[in-house]
């Protein structure tokens, strides 16, 4: 965006006399302004950074995230209905994608309701708690060791149908 001052003050209106101002303007350089939107509720977002970058963009994001309802989102997991609805999906056929950055937050009772998991890398508590509730005991500690130390773009695929994950790759963005 382009930055224009005027060149003269503006004379605000008088009795019997508009308000005046000159066209003239001058430049005072450029800006990135980043924005987000909100299509729910048509809540824009917006801030004004010197430059374009990873770091303005981050920036944005973190204040969406500050927002209700994004920051307590990750708690909608817990909810009691998320089971059931799992459950319900499954026995229609109805596709359900949950996605975390913690295993944890869900209900145990989920992990009986879903059929197939990829996996990425995971910290220890997390592949412990994920482990436990879609694998037999016997593999526990290795599969544990497996999703800990997955590279990027790496994943396991747990299926009820089959008895060990299978490995993928997955293509990093373009």
């Amino acid at each position: 965006m382009q930055i224009l001052r005027r060149a003269c003050p503006t004379l605000p209106a008088e009795p019997n006399r508009p308000i005046r101002f000159e066209n003239d303007d001058k430049r005072e350089g450029t800006v990135a302004y980043l924005s987000a939107l909100n299509v729910f509720s048509g809540h824009v977002f917006g801030i004004v950074e010197d430059k374009t970058g990873i770091k303005p963009f981050q920036k944005l994001v973190d204040i969406v995230m500050e927002q209700e309802p994004y920051k307590s989102a990750h708690r909608a997991a817990g909810l009691k209905l998320i089971p059931t609805m799992a459950k319900e999906c499954r026995k229609y056929g109805i596709s359900l994608v949950l996605a975390s950055q913690e295993a944890k937050d869900f209900n145990v009772s989920v992990f009986s309701a879903i059929a197939n998991y990829l996996v990425l890398r995971l910290i220890d508590v997390d592949a412990k708690f994920l482990v436990r509730n879609v694998a037999s005991s016997q593999h526990e500690r290795v599969l544990i060791d497996k999703i800990k130390q997955m590279e990027r773009f790496k994943a396991m695929y747990f299926s009820e149908e089959r008895k060990n994950p299978s490995p993928l790759s997955l293509s990093p963005p373009l």
